[in-house]
């Protein structure tokens, strides 16, 4: 079964909360963990999984439920949930002091309810919930509801095994992905349900192209898991780290990724250069050492900078993930994979962020030191120094400026460092295409979704990246009934010479907007992005295991609204 704990947040409380009151302060999905902009209102579906946070829940060590059928009582803990006026006991799947897990029994009314959480006869505060028919989670490895999915590939009826770098999906596989809350069953939820499907129009698309949903309903070895298996399409994108999306009646899913490669391959193309070998250590449980840095210029809604960063590490799997996202697609580098001179639509709920500046240390690798700090530098002598983080250990390298003096531009840019005590001297390089300016970016605070919106700019790519990506997002929450919040995005990739550029009506025509009582936040941008791998060694002059050193341009409209 995929049941993934989140240990890290399992803090261990001793004898002095056994007779204290439990503090509940949230719960959420047990598989997304996605908390609605509304705190306290979180859509728990019938029948799934969903996991409490709080202080003096249960035993200072994690008890889990060892057998069938589920109690609603473990080691002196439960859960309460009053809907529609009617008290239902949910069903233990784990306790401990600050994290409890249980199953919402399908019978649950819906609507608006509460839950408290019962500890040695002591009753917590009843915290706000909204119970919902199906409100989509996917598992991901690292426990956290995002990067790569906790997926499987059936290359036989015999042979399924765990996807991940060095265990591709091909086009045309069957996949397997798992989560919870994609709605009731009629069956008992205390027990193994066997085969049985949740009803309701579930979709999956795997970078932005359509999956065949074979099969959507409960895992049948374990009460509460939901198991989707879908055949991939023959032209879905491919690379170690392929977006996906569920969504039940167009309510999405966390966001997460799957690994995808040409039919037969043994290793996925991944963008710090890894190899084979190096993919299987770390699908292994090891580590590879890399160094990835990227810089970035561009707008959000008013906000104009410039900066760079990024740092020398040895990761796990789960933290290359994180690299990935702090730095290649933070800084706009990579573009989200729809077809080059078209447009890909997907569900996503998000709120934009613009451009935000990392904290490197979440990604919680070993840091690996270069010198004492990094020179960028370009052409007509323009540089910058780029000064090691705060001290934290994961603060790696990190300068933003918001003017006026700007220096990034066209032509060659070169990262260097003389040697340090993990990383010999390097020096990178990477071409910076002209500058990008979205000159219509003022009057596009409220685009039309009706009739498609015409993006203008100025600007060029350079020879190996010669694509610009336009993008958008609309997502609607609603604080009534957060079961009902949705979003999607589009992403098209034009020629950068192509200015202007109509997104057409049949795209944006498919963005949400707000009804009564429902807030709606989008977005609309452009962005080019690219980069390469460089050559570095460690300081005992072993090479690197990968490797990037690229640039992003974004201009971003942020908290707009559809028309």
């Amino acid at each position: 079964m995929f049941i993934i704990l989140r240990a890290g947040l399992l803090v261990l409380f001793g004898a002095l909360y056994a007779l204290a009151q439990p503090v509940v302060n949230s719960a959420v999905n047990a598989a997304s963990y996605l908390t609605p902009p509304s705190p306290g209102n979180s859509p728990i579906a019938q029948g799934s999984i969903f996991v409490v946070f709080g202080t003096g829940m249960g035993p200072a060590g994690l008890v889990q439920a060892t057998a069938f059928p589920l109690t609603t009582a473990l080691s002196g803990t439960s859960v309460s949930v009053v809907s529609g006026g009617k008290t239902v006991s949910a069903l233990m799947v784990y306790t401990s002091a600050a994290q409890v897990a249980a199953i919402l029994p399908s019978s649950t009314p819906a609507g608006a309810a509460t839950f408290t959480v019962t500890y040695n006869a002591q009753i917590s505060k009843a915290i706000n919930i909204n119970v919902t028919k199906s409100v989509p989670g996917m598992f991901t490895l690292n426990a956290q509801g995002n990067g790569p999915g906790a997926a499987q590939v059936a290359f036989s009826g015999t042979d399924v095994r765990l996807n991940n770098l060095t265990t591709p999906a091909g086009p045309g596989a069957v996949m397997i992905l798992y989560g919870t809350g994609l709605g009731p069953i009629t069956r008992d939820d205390s027990t193994p349900p066997g085969v049985v499907s949740t009803g309701g129009n579930v979709t999956v698309t795997v970078g932005g192209k359509v999956a065949t949903v074979l099969y959507a309903g409960r895992a049948p070895q374990f009460p509460g898991e939901d198991q989707i298996n879908i055949q991939l399409p023959a032209d879905v994108p491919l690379g170690c780290y392929t977006p996906a999306v569920v969504a039940v009646n167009g309510i999405p899913s966390n966001d997460f990724v799957l690994s995808t490669a040409a039919a037969g391959s043994t290793s996925c193309v991944h963008p710090f250069g890894l190899n084979q070998a190096a993919e299987a250590a770390v699908d292994a449980g090891g580590t590879a050492n890399v160094g990835v840095f990227a810089a970035i210029r561009g707008a959000a809604s008013g906000f104009t900078a410039e900066g760079a960063g990024g740092l020398f590490e040895n990761a796990n799997a789960a933290q290359l993930w994180a690299t990935y996202s702090a730095i290649i697609a933070n800084f706009h580098v990579t573009y989200y994979p729809a077809p080059a001179g078209g447009c890909a639509v997907y569900d996503q709920l998000s709120l934009p962020s613009g451009l935000p500046i990392p904290d490197f240390t979440t990604i919680g690798s070993k840091e690996l030191r270069p010198g004492l700090f990094l020179t960028l530098k370009g052409p007509n002598a323009l540089h910058n120094i780029i000064a090691a983080g705060n001290g934290t250990p994961g603060s790696g390298f990190l300068w933003f400026s918001i003017g006026p003096d700007y220096i990034l531009g066209p032509g060659q840019w070169t990262l260097s460092s003389a040697g340090g005590p993990d990383v010999a001297a390097f020096s990178a390089t990477t071409e910076f295409p002209t500058n990008l300016t979205w000159t219509n970016m003022g009057s596009l605070l409220t685009p039309p979704r009706s009739t498609g919106v015409t993006i203008t700019w100025t600007g060029s790519g350079t020879a190996a990246q010669s694509n610009v990506n336009i993008f958008g997002n609309s997502s609607v929450f609603n604080n009534t009934d957060p079961s009902q919040n949705r979003g999607t995005s589009f992403s098209c990739i034009v020629p950068a010479n192509a200015s202007p550029f109509a997104v057409p009506a049949t795209i944006t025509q498919k963005l949400p907007v707000a009804g009564a009582g429902e807030v709606a936040n989008g977005s609309l941008g452009i962005s080019i992005g690219g980069g390469s791998q460089f050559n570095a060694a460690l300081a005992n002059g072993q090479p690197l295991d990968g490797s990037f050193f690229g640039f992003g341009e974004a201009f971003v409209n942020t908290g707009i609204t559809w028309k």
